[in-house]
């Protein structure tokens, strides 16, 4: 189960200084305070009880226990991490109204902020993001299947091929893998190399017949095609 972030900075208990993830208040004025400190716009009657912030915008002195992680009865969060905005007490947080947008899920976003969105939003835009990430490992994922299966095809490359007609003339190791290549093809879809049409000329000009008579039971290539190198 994947462990609650930050709705500001994204951060989980498993990123380095984040001790604690508080979820907003039940109560709904002590919420809008939250969300008044926050910076995202208060909207009556929806509520953000299953959204988290993470300790690093609160203030040793919103702690009634640092280590177990609970807040005082009046803590308020700062939109800055509490490191870069000071040890200010929790009364003076409440009268503050932080300026700067979170850029967690907004970065890269011309003229957007927390305050312009709403919190469906904001978890739309998440789910987003997470969708954008897993397709693009699938993407990663699919064009390394494709070389894969573009190295099984390639049998004239193959190892395990190589290794079956080990022993054998070169000459013949051709022969034999040009018929593996070209078999269950229609005689458009066959492609011959420089070296298997020298190999069927070369059968031709020695015996017409016996030539002829391969072509009955064997893939070879045929006449029309010697003029056409690249074929």
């Amino acid at each position: 189960m994947p462990f609650p972030r930050c709705l500001v900075c994204g951060s989980s208990v498993n990123d380095a200084g984040v001790d604690h993830v508080h979820r907003f208040p039940r109560n709904e004025q002590k919420s809008k305070i939250w969300q008044d400190a926050m910076g995202i716009k208060y909207i009556p009657g929806v509520s953000l009880k299953n959204y988290s912030i993470c300790s690093r915008h609160f203030t040793v002195c919103s702690y009634l226990n640092r280590v177990t992680g609970k807040l005082c009865a009046n803590a308020v969060p700062t939109l800055l991490p509490a490191s870069s905005v000071g040890q200010q007490s929790p009364s003076e947080q409440t009268l503050e109204t932080p300026s700067t947008p979170p850029r967690s899920i907004f970065r890269g976003i011309k003229g957007l902020s927390a305050a312009d969105t709403t919190p469906r939003k904001q978890h739309l835009m998440n789910l987003v993001k997470s969708k954008e990430a897993h397709l693009r490992k699938l993407k990663k994922i699919c064009r390394k299947k494709t070389g894969d299966i573009k190295s099984l095809t390639n049998i004239g490359d193959s190892t395990v091929v190589r290794n079956v007609f080990r022993g054998m003339s070169s000459v013949i190791t051709d022969f034999l893998i040009s018929q593996l290549r070209c078999a269950k093809k229609s005689p458009r879809g066959r492609r011959w190399t420089t070296q298997d049409k020298v190999l069927a000329l070369a059968l031709f000009k020695k015996s017409p017949k016996c030539y002829r008579l391969l072509r009955k039971v064997i893939e070879d290539a045929v006449m029309n095609c010697w003029k056409r190198p690249n074929n």
